[in-house]
């Protein structure tokens, strides 16, 4: 069984089991999650003083450190990097559809 359609099927095998029912759920793989994503660009990276997010639907992009603390939270598609220092960041944002994160580099 494969496709995106749940299906249900009785099985009755010959060595006397019986009322055996296969449920098949298909499972989302994460692929709509990186088409999603590609609809959202972070630029510049590296980034100096600010970034910008081009996307629609943007309800806030928080600036996070590699380990997830949160240093900044904005509800602007332009967010001013100036507060904190060099290094790796991710910027989570927050969509009318769901979350997309993008790392990014301060310089």
């Amino acid at each position: 069984m494969k496709g995106t359609t749940s299906s249900n099927s009785s099985v009755t095998a010959s060595s006397g089991f019986s009322g055996i029912n296969i449920v098949w759920t298909p499972v989302n793989t994460g692929i709509d999650d990186v088409e999603y994503g590609k609809l959202y660009n972070l630029y510049p990276n590296p980034a100096i003083n600010s970034i910008y997010i081009a996307g629609s639907g943007i309800k806030k992009v928080q600036i996070c450190t590699m380990t997830g603390k949160i240093l900044l939270t904005n509800n602007s598609q332009q967010i001013n990097l100036s507060s904190i220092n060099k290094g790796f960041y991710l910027a989570v944002i927050y969509t009318d559809a769901g979350m997309i994160v993008k790392k990014f580099e301060k310089l």
